[in-house]
């Protein structure tokens, strides 16, 4: 298997190229992520993981219970592409027996036969943080591909890390996080920050350099003036 990212940071598109039979290799891909497939892949939906997987997955990571796997039908070698739904970046993470716990909606991809995906609930000071008290848990073996809205930052943590709530993407397991305001109440009021998420440990935290929920009113904001000036 070989794969390549090209797009990043704003139209991420990942590319993999399958070159051994199903038994030895497959992907599995996030509901409606293909963009293009070569004719020699074969498809196949299914509930993946076990049916305790399947519904933590739709109830606490807010996934499609189905997922999509992809396998080599004939031949030596056949391509096939994903992308997020978004405007963003695709990042490789490698997957050595631990676990990463990310944002509803950053799975986009997964190889590797011993990787598992669920949903996990999250402590109620990790409210705020992803979208309320939900994660995707991914542990095992392999390459786990996440997909974020904006560019992808890599932050090692060696004993804190402070990041604003609608940036964490994900962050490795064993770290402990607490939200709360940032600096004194003045500051929380006035300096627009919010709440942010305080990690402290060692272990990764993936950022998105865009907000989603920013994002939105802008638009919301542009479409109104838009209407205001008709």
């Amino acid at each position: 298997m070989k794969y390549s990212i090209e797009g990043n940071p704003s139209f991420g598109i990942l590319k993999i190229l399958l070159e051994a039979p199903e038994d030895k290799e497959y992907i599995l891909a996030d509901a409606g992520a293909m963009i293009y497939q070569d004719s020699n892949i074969g498809i196949s939906s299914g509930l993946y993981g076990g049916i305790g997987d399947v519904v933590k997955r739709v109830l606490f990571a807010k996934e499609y219970a189905f997922l999509n796997k992809f396998f080599l039908k004939d031949g030596e070698k056949g391509e096939v592409a994903f992308a997020p739904g978004y405007p963003g970046s695709v990042l490789d993470v490698f997957m050595e027996g631990g676990r990463i716990l990310a944002r509803p909606g950053s799975f986009l991809a997964l190889v590797g036969k011993n990787i598992g995906i669920t949903g996990r609930v999250g402590n109620t000071s990790s409210f705020f943080s992803m979208k309320g008290l939900s994660f995707l848990s991914v542990e095992g073996d392999g390459v786990f591909f996440l997909s974020g809205f904006g560019s992808i930052v890599e932050l090692d943590v060696e004993s804190s890390c402070i990041v604003d709530t609608g940036h964490v993407l994900a962050y490795t397991e064993g770290l402990d996080v607490k939200i709360k305001p940032i600096g004194n109440f003045k500051s929380f009021i006035f300096s627009k920050e919010g709440l942010v998420a305080d990690f402290r440990g060692r272990g990764k935290v993936w950022v998105q350099t865009r907000n989603e929920k920013d994002y939105a009113y802008f638009n919301e904001y542009c479409a109104s003036q838009i209407k205001s000036k008709k």
